[in-house]
């Protein structure tokens, strides 16, 4: 289950179609959202594996990470503890070179993301990635996790 659903006073499951923003609350987690629901009440949980097409990503992040305006991501749940909550992640599907970014460097900048597949049954990591997965703790300034994936983080 994604983490930011935990944090939500209610949380549904994605489905294939869903067209859902991506905000960050007072935790600092992306966090996927139908639009129209109120931001923190209810969050749409992904788990490891599901497909989305990311679109509207703003200019300053299609130069920093070199994307295009619309791209197929899969979404990643990673790992953590109530110490260590680390933010979930996406993988550009049609950039292998690129590590996965966190959710919360598309957030609060009018990303949309579609949900286009939903695994059958729960992924592992590797099942998802070759390469290796870089936890960004929560409580690390945006800015920061933004520069840590070589990107400029964008004013809300």
């Amino acid at each position: 289950m994604c983490k930011a659903s935990v944090l939500a006073e209610e949380f549904r499951d994605g489905e294939v179609g869903d067209d859902l923003g991506i905000y960050t609350g007072e935790h600092g987690l992306g966090t996927f959202y139908e639009h129209g629901t109120k931001q923190g009440v209810c969050a749409t949980c992904l788990q490891t594996g599901a497909s989305l097409a990311f679109e509207e990503i703003p200019p300053v992040l299609q130069q920093k990470l070199g994307i295009g305006r619309m791209e197929p991501v899969t979404f990643i749940e990673t790992e953590g503890s109530e110490l260590n909550v680390v933010h979930d992640l996406v993988r550009f599907d049609n950039h292998v070179d690129l590590h996965p970014v966190p959710v919360a460097v598309f957030a609060n900048v009018g990303v949309t993301a579609v949900v286009t597949m939903v695994p059958e049954m729960e992924l592992d990591v590797s099942d998802v990635t070759d390469g290796p997965v870089h936890a960004v703790l929560v409580g690390i300034d945006p800015r920061d996790m933004a520069d840590t994936i070589g990107a400029e983080r964008i004013a809300a």
